[in-house]
């Protein structure tokens, strides 16, 4: 018998099993019931001390490396309701681990990103750069083209977005306002033909501006002269 064994084999008696007859204190470590209790020696804590190939996993680490135990990916292993989130996904889940989400975990430097802060800010959530990512719809709009397009964003259109006192101008308005859409001023900026007439030039040149032909167009009292 395997107990026999420790009292007549000196090398056998060194072994974690001897130690497990013979030492009161380590007779109830997880080692010693691996060898005594059928249920638990099929655990992955046992497997760690049986199998060479298994105990390099990161799964015995997290038994064996009490940094480590405080990890979430340890926590994954014994917190059931933690396991079932989608940081535990990341680990498990070879198709997922490839999201953007689970960089957000591991990527230091995309984790500084806007996209991960939409992740972890409940406030932050709730603004239209993270609409831009959860949003297909609204991932089109030319707002979430102003985040993602390095050229579009010199746009003036983008300058609507971003610059208070630009965002008052007609020009923005032109953008916002469906019923001064169809204004002539509106059309000046998305007409290139109708830019060039003298009308459009009233309102993008301060001098022309001053002639008595632009004061003909806005000063109905002057207009019935």
């Amino acid at each position: 018998m395997p107990h026999c064994g420790c009292h007549r084999e000196p090398v056998y008696t060194a072994s974690s099993h001897c130690r497990c007859h013979r030492d009161p204190v380590y007779t109830a470590s997880s080692d010693c019931r691996c060898h005594r209790d059928p249920v638990h020696t099929a655990s992955s804590n046992c497997r760690c001390h049986r199998e060479p190939v298994y105990t390099a996993s990161s799964n015995c680490r997290c038994h064996r490396d009490p940094v480590y135990t405080a990890s979430s990916h340890c926590r994954c292993h014994r917190d059931p309701v933690y396991t079932a989130s989608s940081n535990c996904r990341c680990h498990r889940d070879p198709v997922y681990t490839a999201s953007s989400h689970c960089r957000c975990h591991r990527d230091p430097v995309y984790t500084a990103s806007s996209h991960c802060r939409c992740h972890r800010d409940p406030v932050y959530t709730a603004s239209s750069n993270c609409r831009c990512h959860r949003e297909p719809a609204y991932t089109a709009s030319s707002h979430c083209r102003c985040h993602r397009d390095p050229v579009y964003t010199a746009s003036s259109n983008c300058r609507c977005h971003r610059d208070p006192v630009y965002t008052a101008s007609s020009h923005c308005r032109c953008h916002r306002d469906p019923v001064y859409t169809a204004s002539s001023n509106c059309r000046c900026h998305r007409d290139p033909v109708y830019t060039a007439s003298s009308h459009c030039r009233c309102h993008r040149d301060p001098v022309y501006t001053a002639s008595s032909h632009c004061r003909c167009h806005r000063d109905p009292a002057y207009t019935a002269s």
